[in-house]
């Protein structure tokens, strides 16, 4: 009798137990657990209680901002990066025109010597560069300048010291001086002494001490020009006014 061959039919799959009826071994239970804990609402980090452990700073705290605000506030000059008003004060023996920035000031001579020049130049907007200069015609021995600024609202002086001047030479349009000009020019003028009237001019507007005299090297027949630069240096060394 012939043999048969039979040929195996591929036997069916298992049936898979339903998750629910799978045998609970520990990684199962662990992770049952886990998922359990997960959707609990109770461990929500939002409606976890607050501690007191400190957090990593992930940005400055409030108050160290406000806290560095009040100490850069508190610097000398801080307050004066930007526009300021006051009041320029100039005494000088000669004819005097005053450039602010190469525009003309109209002004008042007050002085009550005619040699003399005595003014306090009506309140106005400076900032850290603005121009500061002087055409004088001073055919005179003594020929001393002297300059301030005086701040709004007791905001102390400006003493103009002589390094701060700087000689711009005859026949110079004033108009055209910039800061550039002045920070070139390497010519600072001579100290000088006040005749008899010079304190008391200087005096009567209101000057601090701390504001030196000035005069050209030689003694100029013609007219000649003379100026300072504004800088913060000069803000932030401001008097104090009492």
């Amino acid at each position: 009798m012939p043999k048969m061959l039979c040929m195996g039919l591929p036997s069916s799959p298992k049936p898979r137990t339903p998750p629910n009826l799978e045998k609970k071994t520990l990684s199962g239970s662990l992770w049952h657990w886990l998922v359990i804990q997960f959707h609990n609402p109770k461990n929500h980090i939002m409606n976890r209680p607050r501690t007191f452990f400190p957090r990593p700073l992930s940005a400055p705290p409030t108050l160290l901002i406000l806290a560095l605000g009040a100490l850069l506030a508190a610097l000398p000059g801080a307050a004066l990066a930007e526009a300021f008003s006051g009041n320029l004060l100039l005494v000088a023996k000669g004819e005097v025109e005053v450039y602010h920035n190469g525009r003309k000031i109209v002004l008042r001579d007050k002085a009550d010597d005619q040699q003399h020049f005595r003014v306090k130049v009506p309140e106005r907007s400076f900032n850290a560069g603005d121009v500061i200069v002087l055409r004088v015609h001073s055919p005179y021995v003594y020929r001393a300048i002297s300059a301030a600024v005086n701040l709004a609202k007791k905001g102390g002086q400006i003493p103009i010291k002589k390094e701060n001047w700087r000689f711009l030479g005859p026949n110079t349009d004033p108009r055209k001086i910039t800061a550039a000009t002045l920070q070139a020019s390497q010519v600072v003028p001579a100290s000088a002494t006040p005749d008899g009237n010079g304190e008391a001019e200087r005096e009567k507007l209101g000057f601090l001490t701390g504001s030196d005299w000035v005069k050209t090297a030689d003694n100029l027949k013609s007219s000649y020009c003379i100026g300072f630069l504004i800088t913060q240096e000069m803000l932030n060394a401001r008097q104090a006014v009492k």
